[in-house]
C-alpha cells in the first residue's frame, strides 16, 4: 500500500518546486514513469502499483494510459501548471525492469503499448495538445538501437525522439561512430 502521506508530502514539494520554475519562466519534462514494466504490473523493486490488473497486461496498460491523461488534467488544467510541457515516457526501458507477462513481450513492445496508449488517452480526453510526448529515453547503452525501432514502428505519435549514454565515445562500436569536423558523434 502506498503511504498516502508521505506521497502527499513529496509531491507538495514537487509542486511548490514546478510552481517556482513557472513564475521563472522555466518549462519542465515530468517523467511519467520509470520502470517498464513494472511500474505498470507491480513486479519490480518499486513495489505495487495502482496500474495493475493481475494477470491482464491490457487493462493495466489502459489503466495507466488514463492515469497519464488525468495527471494532465489535474495539473496543467485545474492547477495551472501550463509550464509541465513534456511528459517522458518511461526511462531505460529496453531493460525491462520487471517481469513481462509473457516471453513474446519484449522491452520495445511493453514500451510501445504504454506510450501509444497514453498518447490515445490524451487523444482521447482533449488534452493532446497541452503537452509534448518524449521516449524512449532509452540509455545505458553505447547505442540508441531502441529509438531507431521506434523510429520505424510507429513512433509518429512521439514529439521529441530521446536516448541517452553514458559512455565515452572510445567505448563506441566503430560502425557508430561519424567524425565530422573532428568532433564524434554516435549515429545510426
Amino acid at each position: 500500500a502506498v503511504n498516502s502521506e508521505r506521497v502527499t508530502e513529496m509531491y507538495s514539494k514537487d509542486l511548490k518546486n514546478v510552481l517556482t520554475m513557472k513564475d521563472a519562466n522555466i518549462s519542465v519534462a515530468l517523467n511519467t514513469g520509470w520502470w517498464c514494466p513494472g511500474d505498470i504490473l507491480s513486479n519490480c523493486h518499486a513495489g505495487p502499483s495502482p496500474f495493475t490488473v493481475e494477470g491482464d497486461w491490457k487493462a493495466s496498460v489502459q489503466k495507466y494510459a488514463d492515469w497519464v491523461s488525468e495527471t494532465v488534467h489535474q495539473l496543467v488544467e485545474l492547477r495551472g501548471f501550463t509550464n509541465i510541457k513534456i511528459l517522458v515516457l518511461f526511462t531505460e526501458p529496453q531493460h525491462l525492469s520487471g517481469a513481462p507477462l509473457s516471453e513474446d513481450m519484449t522491452p520495445y513492445q511493453c514500451w510501445f503499448d504504454c506510450s501509444k496508449a497514453a498518447h490515445e488517452a490524451l487523444v482521447r480526453d482533449g488534452r493532446r495538445d497541452l503537452v509534448k510526448l518524449m521516449g524512449p529515453n532509452e540509455g545505458s547503452t553505447v547505442t540508441s538501437d531502441m529509438l531507431h525501432w521506434v523510429a520505424e514502428n510507429e513512433g509518429d505519435f512521439l514529439d521529441v525522439f530521446s536516448s541517452h549514454a553514458y559512455q565515452f565515445s572510445a567505448e563506441t562500436p566503430y560502425k557508430y561512430i561519424k567524425k565530422e569536423r573532428g568532433v564524434q558523434y554516435g549515429c545510426q
